[in-house]
């Protein structure tokens, strides 16, 4: 297939284009109307207020999922004039709409307008703020299920609200075993090694080990290194949490 096209695009092969992710500072429309269909899909929670650089980053990694299709899709019913585009279209295949194209060195007046806020909003923000901001929240809002090796009790506890002078409720032991799933509670072996990188480490691992994929081999090496602060600390939770999703994958 030529990678150049010789001629004006067939009309059935236009439309479909317009459905194909746009380069980042094409999305404007698409940020605002995102917003608004990920918190209907859950995705994004609906009391959530993100800045236009967060959206961008959550739009990234969303593309071609039902959340992005329906946002494409409530674009055109609200936005896209679909009629009047087809026939300027029409008219520029037959010549009666003229195309200036100018070629110059340095960003149009235009395209310097289209692009201001998408730039502002970029060197404002530092690249990972706002990421790392939202790993760190969902961390804290994930549910562990704590067992307590004495007796056997579960607990199931967020991240945030874990108290490292916490005790069971029925035994009074504070010896306990880390499980991220049902799954887990049948590996005593598991069981055991989390219960002694808990008591070695205490909220720490708890925090890491919450991580999406992170296993608790991952935790214990990531325990072991030193972080200058927490941004640093999150900066390799989230390196592991995509080599745990690769992992998963094979």
């Amino acid at each position: 297939m030529p990678l150049l096209r010789k001629g004006p695009l067939p009309a059935e092969e236009r439309m479909p284009l317009l459905r194909q992710p746009r380069p980042r500072a094409c999305r404007a429309p698409q940020e605002g109307k995102f917003s608004h269909v990920a918190k209907r899909f859950g995705v994004i929670r609906k009391d959530a207020d993100y800045s236009k650089s967060t959206l961008r980053r959550i739009l990234d990694h969303l593309i071609n999922t039902p959340v992005y299709k329906e946002t494409l899709n409530e674009l055109f019913i609200e936005k896209l004039d679909v009629k009047n585009l087809k026939m300027i279209l029409k008219k520029i295949k037959e010549r009666k709409i003229k195309v200036n194209i100018v070629d110059r060195e340095n960003i149009s007046p235009l395209a310097i307008l289209g692009l201001e806020e998408y730039v502002s909003d970029v060197l404002i923000s530092d690249k990972w703020r706002e990421v790392l901001k939202l790993v760190k929240e969902r961390i804290e809002n994930t549910e562990l299920i704590f067992v307590c090796m004495a007796c056997g009790t579960k607990y199931k506890i967020k991240v945030k609200d874990y108290d490292e002078k916490f005790k069971c409720k029925k035994c009074g032991g504070q010896y306990f075993g880390v499980a991220k799933s049902e799954k887990d509670l049948e590996d005593e072996k598991k069981l055991n090694i989390t219960a002694e990188l808990l008591r070695n480490y205490g909220k720490k691992f708890v925090f890491i080990y919450a991580g999406k994929g992170i296993s608790y081999l991952s935790a214990k090496f990531l325990l072991k290194k030193e972080y200058k602060n927490e941004d640093e600390l999150l900066m390799n939770i989230i390196e592991y949490e995509k080599r745990g999703i690769k992992f998963a994958k094979r």
